[in-house]
């Protein structure tokens, strides 16, 4: 799933962002293009081209898609001593 690929990048960014020491941006475009397709520029210091369906994922199941995956990262993971 494109958009999630999208997502994931943004997600990534962020924290090298927050993590870094100094100023940093983050800027996202989104282009329409033909055929129901979008383009999506994430610039940060580079450019991450992704062509995305439009069609492909509608908003509310992205968004129980993206709960379902931090649902997944906020489990605690099992500590044996």
């Amino acid at each position: 799933m494109v958009n999630l690929e999208v997502i994931a990048k943004v997600v990534e960014l962020y924290g090298d962002l927050f993590s870094h020491d100094g100023f940093g941006e983050i800027r996202i475009e989104v282009n329409i293009l033909r055929r129901g397709q979008k383009e999506v520029i994430i610039h940060c210091g580079k450019q991450y081209r992704y062509i995305v369906d439009a069609e492909e994922q509608g908003y509310e199941s992205l968004l129980n898609e993206l709960e379902r995956v931090k649902s997944l990262v906020a489990k605690p993971s099992l500590q044996t001593d």
